[in-house]
């Protein structure tokens, strides 16, 4: 799996503009089936399979590794990169639009911290951490080093997660959460 995928064409943009395909991407760090992405996201199987379909004839998804259960081969379907930017498409975008790509994650981790508060979790879990804005005041050259290191990181905590959630890949253990985290590095002025 890639860290990084730059989306680079219209088209594929167009793939990541539907929520449920972000979802889709954000979920299969570690191998899963369309029947768990289902359980996971609150989501009916058959929505899921036609999502999941199209993410993999663009090869933004892809099949890992099919595994016979209760006698039924099961697909286990990952992302193929980590994370997936727009950076370079995003400049040639209208305002409009442009606007619209760049809030589409704030407002669905958004949706799924409101989900999370109204079940009883969210912040109310011990292991959470809400922290207020940091305000910073730095050059262009600093900004650039903070997000650079920001990334850094990120990377090494999705990697190390990685690593972990392959040991409960197979396992049915009911110990283990999910939990989401969520930076955000931006210019205000």
């Amino acid at each position: 799996m890639d860290a990084i995928r730059e989306i680079a064409s219209l088209e594929e943009a167009k793939l990541l503009a539907h929520p449920l395909r972000r979802q889709i991407l954000q979920e299969p760090k570690v191998p899963k089936s369309v029947a768990q992405l289902a359980r996971e996201l609150g989501q009916p199987h058959g929505k899921l399979n036609y999502h999941v379909e199209v993410l993999r004839r663009a090869g933004l998804v892809k099949l890992v590794r099919k595994r016979i259960k209760r006698g039924i081969t099961e697909k286990l379907y990952q992302a193929t990169a980590e994370r997936f930017v727009l950076d370079g498409l995003l400049r040639e975008l209208p305002e409009p639009l442009k606007e619209s790509v760049q809030l589409a994650p704030l407002r669905q981790a958004m949706r799924q911290i409101e989900r999370a508060v109204r079940a009883g979790l969210g912040f109310a879990d011990p292991a959470s951490i809400l922290s207020g804005p940091v305000k910073l005041r730095l050059n262009t050259q600093q900004a650039k080093e903070l997000s650079t290191q920001i990334l850094s990181v990120v990377e090494d905590l999705s990697g190390w997660l990685n690593k972990e959630n392959k040991k409960h890949v197979d396992s049915d253990d009911d110990e283990t959460a999910e939990y989401h985290v969520m930076v955000l590095f931006y210019r205000t002025k």
